[in-house]
């Protein structure tokens, strides 16, 4: 019995062959495709029919064994969302402008929370549907949907996964991304915290 939907965006080069790269054992895969992030996240919740989802960006920086790892601690934990944390990543940038998001977002949320926005993840599906209709059409959806869990008393963990290099496509996050994502994060604590 299949128990895990995957979720997989994509958009432009990223999608080239996206379905053999995501073959997951007897998960159903869901490629969704040129929709905005977390439109196509909503419709893929929708979609699917299992008691998990999982999610994973197409641009091969998470591999089909990196979301087997957050499976199986999902298992044994029993937790409602796993998160994968890339390990081992470049500083730049882009690291530094995320680690000053997660810090001001684990503010917040009132405790610590590694990664916020994280494409690599596992959920229980009917959780995430209870908050659909507050979940934002863009990439700010995972750290919403993160927040909503942690405000609610969720068991949200994070895992160590491996860095792996952007293999497709450029990023279509820019800087305003981030500080959409802090308005809207502020938002969920100012309504449900």
């Amino acid at each position: 019995m299949v128990n895990v939907t995957l979720l997989v965006p994509c958009k432009d080069a990223n999608c080239h062959d996206v379905e053999a790269r995501t073959r997951m054992w007897d998960w159903q895969t869901l490629v969704i495709r040129d929709r905005l992030y977390g439109e196509a996240l909503k419709m893929g919740l929708f979609q699917a029919t299992t008691r998990y989802v999982a999610t994973m960006d197409a641009d091969g920086q998470h591999t089909t064994a990196d979301l087997r790892t957050l499976y199986d601690d999902l298992l044994v934990e029993s937790a409602d969302m796993v998160i994968g944390r890339q390990r081992g990543k470049p500083r730049g940038v882009r690291s530094l402008a995320s680690g000053m998001l997660n810090l001001a977002a684990s503010i917040l949320a009132g405790e610590y929370v590694p990664d916020f926005g994280s494409g690599l993840r596992i959920f229980k599906r009917d959780l995430a549907l209870d908050y659909v209709d507050s979940l934002p059409d863009g990439f700010d959806f995972n750290a919403v949907l993160t927040m909503k869990f942690l405000l609610e008393g969720r068991d949200v963990r994070w895992v160590d996964v491996p860095y792996h290099p952007r293999q497709r496509g450029k990023s279509h996050v820019r800087f305003s991304d981030g500080l959409k994502t802090l308005r809207s994060l502020y938002r969920v604590v100012q309504h449900d915290g």
